[in-house]
């Protein structure tokens, strides 16, 4: 009935510049930015960025569903795995987290991301956006199948 996190209660939060809004909305930190994710029978391999605070670690836990929220942010039905970042002086964590896990066909992926500092875990950002898994097919495979519907 609504985003898995939604930490104003108002929908999905625009992510900001170095997340400047981050202590003004008690935590409110940016979500990551998923790029592309790709998925084998034993692992899933998930790319993009999270741009928040400089300078600091952060955890990013990536989870799948079978389908999104309709704004096209996260629900997190199933947890895939996780892993540390560190954001540089631009404010940026570029990442490519590769899970031992395998991903079902047309679900998606989203992640959240939680700063950490040296008292623990303190603020949790949002689901970022959803990014569905759509199996890659050679070209082998595509010519195969064109030449199967033209026998047909």
């Amino acid at each position: 009935g609504g985003l898995g996190i939604d930490l104003g209660d108002d929908g999905p939060t625009p992510n900001d510049p170095c997340d400047a809004d981050q202590e003004a909305l008690e935590g409110a930190l940016n979500r990551p930015v998923l790029t592309g994710v790709t998925s084998s029978s034993s692992a899933t391999t998930i790319t993009g960025q999270l741009h928040s605070v400089p300078n600091s670690s952060f955890l990013l836990q990536f989870f799948s569903c079978a389908d999104p929220d309709p704004s096209g942010f996260g629900e997190g039905a199933s947890l895939l795995g996780s892993v540390m970042v560190a954001t540089d002086g631009t404010c940026t964590a570029s990442f490519s987290a590769t899970l031992p896990a395998a991903l079902a066909e047309n679900h998606v992926v989203t992640s959240t991301a939680t700063i950490i500092s040296q008292f623990g875990p303190w603020a949790t950002s949002e689901f970022s956006n959803a990014l569905r898994f759509l199996p890659q097919t050679s070209e082998a495979a595509i010519q195969a199948l064109i030449a199967q519907v033209k026998r047909k």
